[in-house]
């Protein structure tokens, strides 16, 4: 339940590029870095340089995900430590804190 709602979330944000895919499977569906650069694009308002638009090797993968990471760090978005690994792997917990981070971070201020 809370799963779908993280889901939900993501997909509601993605739904604002019309180029983008929602996704279904958080640990798969952003292991390769390219939707989470696209969330933040959308959520940040600020274009995320040198993502791999065709992540088909793991090193693309780190890559992507690393450039979203340091993206997280420098705009100071509290997040617990993670790695381009722990999201490659699946790891539910850090990806979910990651969206968590990203949703508070940019809420509309009300």
């Amino acid at each position: 339940q809370q799963l779908d709602a993280y889901k939900a979330w993501v997909n509601s944000q993605l739904r604002k590029r019309p180029d983008s895919t929602p996704i279904n499977d958080l640990r798969t569906d952003l292991r390769d870095g390219q939707i989470l650069a696209t969330l933040i694009e959308i959520v940040g308002n600020e274009k995320l340089c040198n993502i791999s638009t065709n992540p088909d090797t793991r090193e693309d993968m780190i890559h992507n995900i690393d450039t979203v990471l340091q993206f997280v760090e420098k705009n100071k978005i509290r997040v617990h430590e993670m790695t381009a690994q722990d999201i490659i792997d699946g790891n539910l917990k850090c990806i979910m804190r990651l969206i968590l981070a990203l949703a508070a971070h940019y809420k509309p201020s009300s």
